[in-house]
Order: structure tokens, then sequence, then C-alpha cells
């Protein structure tokens, strides 16, 4: 699987000129991304593409390649994938449509590709598939997007199209990828295939998942048991609410897969277990400058199983009493007034912190006259260099006002939320994590 994710030379056979092709816009992903290794062009009509000699066939090439992109027409792609399996190559990666996924027609195909992966012992992912990208070898073997960012999250998907989005949201949330894989028909390589890879893959620490159907449910099953001891994993899977039956969900929740029911969840999901670390405890923190906001809040920490409000101690509730406004009660919510400025959120982060009063946080703020969005949101991203081992998370209510706030938020990987009740939802789902990976230190 190395060959797919970290190849020292890659083929792209059908290579075009033609920036409407979809042969172009892989070898261009490939090159713009800053791939360091050899890079051969195929296409026997084309002498030059991109600054990058072309090759007649794949037996022209200066040296054999180790990863093949293959984008030509169907009919055509079994003798290719044989000419360079008897050459020795062993990794493929197939982008062109036609397969299976039209019928008896492509099934053809299938079958062919199937005798030579059976004699020759090769690796195929797709086809009918996106790409593959691994940010980590600036590698964009894709005709997606740019390469996105690098980061710790494995994307596998059975959709192309939810790939590019995905990719493409992360960008304004300032999270990035270890691997990206568009699985397409899985022919050969499918789901477990990836999820035996990345069990030990030091660059990815959180695994995400779309997919329409199971390979082999129970295979996939046991990897996630093992894998979740470590790893987070979140799964949509598609199908509507009756694909998921009670039984199903048990079996996957048990398994320590954090399912997720709309594609919003999954982003959201995602983007929260790639930023926040795990909290320790169930205990957690609410700081806010607006009442009504502050209930809403209060009341979802009431109904979550998971989380409770911190009881401070004497001492820290006399520390808040010494810093924060005559009107400002030293229990948990904490109110720091509808007029708090920067300097109150300052005050207020460092007195609970400092003493660890918190196994979590989530920080509110409405916009009022006297509100510093943007200062405020310094103070809160100072808070969370400062206390790293703490999970924060942040609402922000309102537009345009505080959009300043939330660009510094997010830019500082802290998730930001609109409604206080989501915020909530963020710092139940760590929990949720929190207790499949059973970093919880005992009550």
């Amino acid at each position: 699987m190395n060959s797919f994710f970290s190849p020292t030379s890659i083929a792209v056979v059908g290579a075009s000129a033609n920036p409407e092709k979809t042969g172009h816009a892989v070898l261009k992903n490939i090159i713009d991304g800053g791939f360091s290794g050899e890079i051969y062009p195929i296409n026997p009509h084309e002498t030059e593409i991109m600054g990058k000699p072309v090759y007649r066939s794949l037996n022209d090439t200066p040296s054999q390649a180790e990863l093949v992109i293959i984008v030509i027409p169907a009919p055509y792609v079994p003798a290719v994938v044989k000419d360079a399996a008897e050459q020795g190559i062993k990794a493929f990666v197939i982008i062109t449509a036609g397969f299976g996924e039209i019928g008896e027609a492509g099934k053809v195909f299938d079958a062919a590709l199937q005798k030579i992966i059976d004699q020759y012992e090769i690796k195929i992912m797709g086809p009918n598939c996106l790409g593959v990208i691994a940010p980590h070898a600036k590698l964009n073997a894709a005709f997606g997007g740019k390469l996105p960012e690098m980061g710790n999250v494995a994307l596998l998907s059975q959709s192309g199209a939810i790939i590019s989005s995905l990719c493409d949201w992360a960008g304004l949330r300032h999270f990035g990828f270890s691997k990206v894989v568009s699985l397409g028909n899985t022919l050969q390589l499918n789901e477990n295939d990836c999820l035996e890879y990345l069990t030990n893959d030091n660059d990815t620490e959180v695994i995400v998942l779309f997919l329409k159907h199971f390979h082999d449910k129970q295979k996939f099953l046991s990897l996630a048991a093992r894998i979740s001891k470590t790893k987070s994993i979140i799964l949509y899977k598609s199908g509507g609410k009756k694909a998921i039956t009670s039984e199903l969900r048990k079996e996957l929740e048990s398994s320590g897969i954090l399912l997720t029911t709309s594609l919003e969840e999954l982003y959201n999901t995602t983007h929260l277990c790639s930023v926040v670390p795990l909290p320790k405890g169930k205990t957690t923190t609410v700081i806010t400058n607006a009442g009504g906001p502050g209930v809403i809040a209060t009341d979802a920490v009431h109904d979550s199983p998971l989380l409770e409000f911190a009881q401070f101690s004497e001492s820290v509730q006399q520390e808040l009493i010494a810093s924060l406004p005559a009107e400002a009660l030293p229990i948990n919510p904490i109110d720091i007034i509808g007029d708090a400025k920067a300097d109150l959120y300052e005050a207020a982060l460092d007195i609970i912190l400092k003493n660890k009063a918190t196994d979590s946080l989530m920080v509110m703020l409405s916009p009022q006259a006297m509100t510093q969005a943007k200062e405020s949101a310094e103070a809160i991203v100072a808070a969370k260099q400062k206390y790293s081992e703490i999970p924060i998370v942040t609402c922000f209510l309102g537009g345009t006002s505080v959009q300043v706030g939330v660009d510094i938020l997010l830019h500082n990987k802290i998730p930001c939320y609109l409604d206080p009740a989501k915020a909530i939802w963020a710092l139940e789902t760590l929990m949720r994590e929190a207790d499949i990976q059973k970093i919880l230190l005992p009550l």
C-alpha cells in the first residue's frame, strides 16, 4: 500500500495537453502539488505536456514507474494493466469509468482485470474513482481540487463528490489530511484494506468513512474495534434511516465508531476530532456574556448523559469574585455580563484553566455594543496555547460583527458554532470518543 501514498515515481496513462480532459487535470494536480518523484506522462500522440517529456507507452519510460494512474477509455485498460504487470509494476489507480457500474458491458472489463489481478498479484484502486491524495508526500493524484492542507485525517469514500466537498470545506476550517482515498468500484482494494494500512500509519489520528455498503461487515467491525482504541473512526453510511437498523447501530457503536446521520454532522465531527484534544473527565464549564444563550447551553449540559457542570472550589470562587464584575456570580455557567470586554474573558479563562477546575470548556460571545470579538477571540487562542491539554470549543453568536473573531478561532483550530446547544454537542461528542479510547480518568 505504500506505493499508493509515497511512490518514488508515477506514470499517468492518458495524460493530455487538453485542459478539458481528465488526463490533463490529473497530471496538472500531480505537478502543482509539488510531488518530488519522477513523473511520466504517457500518450502516443504528444511529445511534451506542461514541460514534461511524454512517452508513447510504459515500456518507453527511463525507469519503471512505481504507481500507475490510468485515465484512458475502459476497453483499453486491461491491456495496459497486463503489460505493466508483466514489467513488474504492482500498484494501479484506475480513474476511468465504464466498468461494472454501467452494467453487463462494463463487467466484461472487470472480469479481464480480475484475471490479471489473480495472475500477477497486483493492487488496484478503483476503477471509476477520483484518485488518491497524500498531502504529507505532496501527492495529489486525483482530478479534484488543489492539494489539501496536510493534517491528521484519513478520508475513505465511495463517493468522489464527498471527497471534493469535504476537502474544500476543510480549507475554511483550517484542518488537513494524511491520506484521501476515492474507493470507486472497489474491484479489488476496499475500505478494509485501507483500514488495515491506516492502523499503523503515524500520520493518521482520525479516520473518516463515507460508505454506501460494506464489503465484509464483520471484518470491518473487527478492524474498527481494534483501531478505535487509539484513533477516532467517523462513519456516514448512506441508504437513509432504513439502512441503519437498531442492530447495525449497536454493532457499529460497540466497535467504537462515531456514527453520523448527515453530511453536516460528518463534516463537523471530522473537524472537531481533528483539532481538539479529548477530555480526561466529564466536568465542563461555560463562560458567557449573555444570559439567554447561557440558559440554552445550561439546558444542553443538563440534558447530556455524558456531561456535568464543574463545581468550583472555594479558592476558585474567590478568584472569580476578585476578578469579575460584582454582578457576575462565581458559579457555573460563568456569566461575565453583557458589557464584558476581552480582559474579562481572559481573566475567567485563566482562573479556570490554571486551577484545572474543569475537564472541558465552552466559551460563548454574543454581539453587544461593547463586545470585542477580535480581542476576545485572541484571548481564547492564548488560553488554548497556554493550556493545550484542555478541550475548548466556542460559540460566537451573530454574523458580521463577530466574523473577525470567528475567523481567528478557526484559523487557530478552535471550533466555533452558531448555536450554544451545538457547542455542547461538540463537547459531548469528545466525551463519547474519550470513553471509546478509555482515556477518562477514574472519578
